[in-house]
């Protein structure tokens, strides 16, 4: 389903049982978690108030809500920007919030992927007043590192992007891209804006240069 700015409107995720499904509404910023047969609604987890808004399923069956501000490339001068900063909510499978991390000013969050279980890579564009023209840069993110047990967070790095979203990225397809799987080399693995690849090894949480610069 798409709505009337072509953009696709809505965005679903089931759980591993298939019993529950978190729903996403772009244009009502709203993500609910409902029965998957019925439709019932189980748990509102959001709505108003964010121009971005979604949820996502953790490969332990916890859920994760994102909230931030969306990529204002033509703002006219002398419009305030969005000043809320970005936010992750950890929640439980029945959508009952267990800890939330602050993202600050990262702007049109997406998710990276669980390198480890436990841990979950957040990346944005970090300037919140932006006035790029309107050409999307798979680069110029800042991602995190986000320990879920014990909800500290670090950065990672400045200037890089998921390699295995690169191409998405660069041809502006942002909205609800897909976490990657849990412990998967890709969930790993990250471009630098020089082209370098690197791997990020844990527990340091240092980058290392995988391939040289192209």
């Amino acid at each position: 389903v798409r709505n009337q700015r072509g953009l696709r409107a809505t965005y679903t995720r089931r759980d591993a049982t298939g019993e529950r499904l978190l729903l996403s509404e772009r244009d009502a910023n709203r993500c609910t978690l409902r029965d998957a047969r019925t439709g019932a609604v189980l748990a509102r987890l959001g709505e108003g108030g964010r121009a971005i808004r979604y949820g996502e399923y953790l490969s332990d069956g916890r859920i994760v809500v994102v909230e931030g501000t969306a990529i204002q490339w033509k703002r006219p001068a002398g419009v305030p920007r969005d000043a809320a900063s970005a936010r992750l909510r950890l929640l439980d499978g029945a959508g009952r919030e267990e800890r939330s991390f602050d993202l600050g000013f990262l702007v049109s969050p997406i998710l990276g992927g669980e390198p480890e279980a436990g841990c979950l890579v957040v990346c944005g564009y970090p300037d919140p007043d932006m006035h790029w023209p309107p050409t999307h840069r798979p680069f110029g993110h800042s991602c995190l590192l986000l320990d879920l047990e014990t909800g500290t967070s670090r950065l990672l790095g400045d200037d890089l992007c998921p390699a295995a979203f690169h191409a998405r990225l660069a041809s502006g397809q942002r909205a609800f891209v897909a976490p990657l799987p849990v412990g998967s080399p890709a969930s790993t693995l990250f471009l630098d804006a020089d082209g370098r690849l690197l791997r990020l090894r844990l527990p340091e949480a240092t980058l290392e240069p995988v391939l040289p610069r192209p």
